[in-house]
């Protein structure tokens, strides 16, 4: 056995117990080193690839290999071990078209078959598997209720020009890519966690060989301890992967719309497996699809095939090509496209979406959508665990609101997701019956561990809930919006709580009129003054925010007027900090500098989004403070901006305080993830 088939034998025999099946096993397979099980005959070989199954001996062991030669690369044939995974491989035919089809038998499932065609397309070959039953076999028996696990493990050692030998192993590392923040980003110039089960000054460590990462909406988790590879902190926009010639000249990829995580593995492969979609079909409409590209190396023009070939992957295009930004800006890459970032701005780039709130032991509490997440490196890494049960229908919106009480109570509002209806009746500009989306409340005594007593507060529809807060007499006050199903318009009506969310009770209605989907009075923020009232900063389509004022805790509400604050139509966030200053976050109804309002970011006038025609500019976010509890401002700071887009969005943002005078803001459109000080905000 050579070399590097010894260390590749003992890293698998290590490492492959936590992540997939290992190849090596004990005793010798007689035969041939490759043994052909299909080929297809190929009808353009000038353009397509040509695809052959095999079973090729490895480590005394015989493996079931799709093999694929391109003739737009050099010299460049890749493989695809089908499949790293529990299922046992049946055989092989040639189909139509050059293509191939692949079978297999699920081992948890024996009478489930997994058939795999794998196509040639000009300078790529589309891989799908779908479900079948063994009717010969298993006549009377049914497909289980969920997909299996696929682990396809994508490899470049027949390809000389990509291959990993004859370099020191970590120069093939340097040719591998994805798409991060920072654009296309070779993955050694990514944050690399140790590999936990080698000794940090191993030089399997210096630099990590290995390397595991995840999508840009998903929370970092924790590296198990057993774990054959670490979790980089980097976090890619949209799942793909690959590896530059060594002359620079040609790229490959792999490449899926659906890949929760992605990773680059020992020696050559590299693995980027899709979900089972679409996720609530029947099992045996559910497709497991990706492709493999080779191609001249041009970023732009591989990520434009994956978007033709993935329609969800269409707006990370943009990432392929650096732009330049201004003075005092820094160029952030996001799903959505290119934004800018204020100088002073830190860009958190594992940190997942709010709100957050801090836990005794100095852990940060936040949240998914069905999860509990619990960070104990201020941001970096995340445990996780789930928030519901599994007798509950419940899955939390993006639209969410925390608080931990001065009692330790945390306490979690949220719109559920799982009952949303939405239906609008454009000809008598009304919602249509069934209508809903109601608001939830739960809460954990024990700092996320368990959750109880998991009520409804709202029933009807309601807009973004994202901020609620406790009194000085330890009043929750949460301000909610209500849809007016008989007006065609939204209000709002506060619920307060005097047993730390155990109980709640509804204040009184405030209405302003409207007509429309969009329009009403909506999407507020709350915060306490130094005389002990309440002031509630409520979303309008008139051009500027409303201030609802309360005297006795939120109880009631006797004030109700136009606030002197601009602004588009988008909610604002109040923030208490340590210095006792008050802080807005918001979208202003302009551009900075602009006297008019870009025309894609008006809306309504036409009674169905809102009675009037509004401003809904939030191609910029912007922060401000106040000294005197909203009387005079300091100087706005636009943190990010999208000059290129007026149509773009950073809205419904959460602020966490994560030590005085240090703020993340993070918001649900437009995917900011920001750092930044008090002490750089200007003065009132």
């Amino acid at each position: 056995m050579c070399k590097q088939a010894r260390l590749l034998n003992i890293l698998l025999g290590v490492l492959c117990p936590v992540w997939v099946a290992c190849p090596y096993a004990t005793g010798e397979e007689g035969g041939p080193d490759v043994v052909v099980v299909a080929e297809a005959e190929n009808p353009q070989p000038e353009t397509l690839p040509t695809i052959r199954v095999v079973k090729e001996k490895l480590w005394g062991k015989y493996y079931p290999m799709v093999s694929m030669t391109f003739p737009n690369v050099p010299d460049f044939t890749c493989d695809a071990w089908c499949y790293e995974s529990a299922a046992d491989f049946l055989d092989a035919r040639a189909i139509a078209e050059g293509a191939v089809e692949v079978r297999h038998r699920d081992q948890k499932n024996p009478q489930t078959l997994i058939l795999t065609t794998v196509t040639p397309k000009p300078g790529a070959v589309h891989i799908e598997a779908r479900l079948a039953l063994d009717r010969d076999g298993y006549p009377d028996s049914t497909l289980p209720g969920t997909p299996p696990g696929l682990n396809l493990c994508w490899q470049l050692r027949h390809a000389p020009g990509f291959a990993s030998a004859p370099d020191p192993y970590p120069e093939f590392v340097r040719r591998c890519f994805i798409f991060t923040d920072r654009g296309p980003t070779f993955l050694l110039d990514t944050e690399r966690t140790k590999i936990p089960v080698q000794k940090p000054e191993h030089e399997y460590n210096n630099p990590p060989w290995v390397q595991m990462y995840v999508k840009s909406s998903r929370a970092v988790p924790v590296t198990p301890p057993n774990s054959w590879a670490g979790y980089s902190p980097d976090r890619y926009l949209t799942p793909v992967i690959g590896a530059v010639s060594r002359d620079g000249r040609y790229l490959a990829a792999l490449a899926n719309d659906s890949a929760d995580t992605m990773c680059q593995a020992w020696h050559d492969c590299m693995h980027n497996n899709p979900k089972w979609l679409p996720e609530k079909a029947p099992v045996e409409e559910q497709r497991w699809r990706l492709a493999i590209y080779a191609m001249e190396n041009d970023p732009k023009a591989l990520l434009e095939k994956v978007a033709q070939d993935f329609p969800k992957e269409r707006r990370p295009v943009a990432s392929a090509v650096v732009p330049t930004a201004p003075d005092g800006w820094k160029p952030v890459a996001t799903r959505a496209g290119w934004i800018q970032v204020e100088k002073r701005v830190r860009w958190m780039k594992s940190l997942p979406l709010g709100p957050f709130v801090r836990l005794p032991d100095g852990g940060i509490l936040g949240l998914s959508d069905t999860e509990t997440l619990v960070s104990r490196d201020e941001g970096v890494t995340w445990e996780s665990h789930p928030l519901f049960g599994p007798d509950r229908k419940l899955e939390a919106s993006g639209e969410r609101a925390l608080l931990r009480t001065r009692n330790g109570t945390i306490i979690l509002l949220f719109l559920n997701m799982a009952e949303a209806v939405w239906g609008w009746d454009a000809e008598r500009s009304l919602p249509k019956p069934g209508t809903r989306l109601p608001v939830w409340s739960i809460r954990s005594t024990d700092d996320g561990q368990t959750w109880t007593d998991a009520q409804i507060i709202y029933e009807g529809y309601s807009g973004d809930i994202h901020h609620f807060i406790q009194t000085r007499n330890g009043r929750i006050v949460a301000p909610v919006q209500e849809l007016m199903y008989e007006d065609g318009r939204h209000a709002i009506r506060a619920r307060y709580s005097d047993d730390e969310g155990r109980t709640w009770h509804r204040s009184n209605l405030l209405d302003i009129g409207g007509r429309g989907h969009h329009d009403g009075l909506i999407e507020p923020t709350i915060a306490q003054l130094p005389d002990g009232r309440l002031w509630m900063l409520c979303r309008t389509n008139l051009g500027r925010f409303w201030s609802a004022f309360s005297d006795n805790d939120g109880e009631d509400w006797r004030i109700l007027q136009p606030s002197d604050i601009p602004a588009s139509s988008a909610p604002g966030t109040f923030t208490r900090l340590a210095s006792g200053r008050l802080m807005l976050t918001w979208n202003r109804p302009l551009p900075e500098g602009a006297t008019e309002v870009p025309a894609e970011a008006m809306e309504g006038g036409d009674r169905q989004w809102s009675d009037e025609r509004v401003s809904n500019f939030r191609a910029e976010l912007s922060v401000a403070l106040s000294s005197d509890d909203g009387k005079t401002w300091s100087k706005p700071v636009v943190v990010a901006r999208r000059p290129d887009s007026p149509g773009a969005s950073f809205a419904y943002s959460y602020v966490f305080e994560r030590e005085p005078g240090e703020l993340w803001l993070t918001t649900i459109q437009g995917d900011l993830r920001l750092a930044f000080r008090e002490k750089d905000l200007p003065e009132e």
